[in-house]
């Protein structure tokens, strides 16, 4: 079959381009792939920055009613249900963290920020029995942990 030198020729013309027209698409194909997975990583980025602005929004106003509260002591309603609120953004925000791919990077920062939530709770009690002055700073504290966290 393959004696006759021209047909062989022939063979080899047709399918040394279609062998590179093979090769260069799947190429493409895996390209293609990984820009849809870093599109994927991107969609994650962006519902953490999404969370993270949702929870510093959340800790500031919580923190204005909570200087409200310590001024006035007529805003405990409004400030109890502020602070479920934000209860129910810090966990969005670390159901957000475990889907992270990237998280053990950040593992310090996490921590920081998990110290910082717990000591939250302790902040909040003494603000709610009045055991706190105006110049405390903890809801800031908490939110320049997240900052330094989105930066990483």
């Amino acid at each position: 079959m393959f004696r006759n030198s021209l047909f062989l020729k022939i063979v080899i013309i047709f399918t040394i381009p279609v062998m590179g027209i093979l090769l260069f698409s799947s190429f493409m194909v895996y390209e293609k792939i990984n820009i849809i997975e870093d599109l994927k990583h991107n969609e994650l980025r962006l519902d953490y920055i999404k969370n993270s602005e949702k929870l510093i929004i959340s800790l500031k106003q919580e923190k204005m009613i909570s200087l409200e509260q310590l001024s006035n002591n007529n805003k405990l309603k409004i400030l109890s249900e502020q602070q479920d609120k934000t209860k129910h953004i810090v966990n969005i925000f670390f159901a957000t963290v475990e889907a992270l791919s990237w998280k053990t990077k950040w593992k310090d920062q996490l921590n920081d920020i998990n110290l910082s939530i717990k000591s939250l709770e302790n902040f909040r009690k003494k603000v709610l029995n009045n055991e706190v002055n105006v110049e405390n700073y903890s809801y800031h504290t908490i939110s320049e942990f997240i900052i330094k966290a989105d930066r990483y």
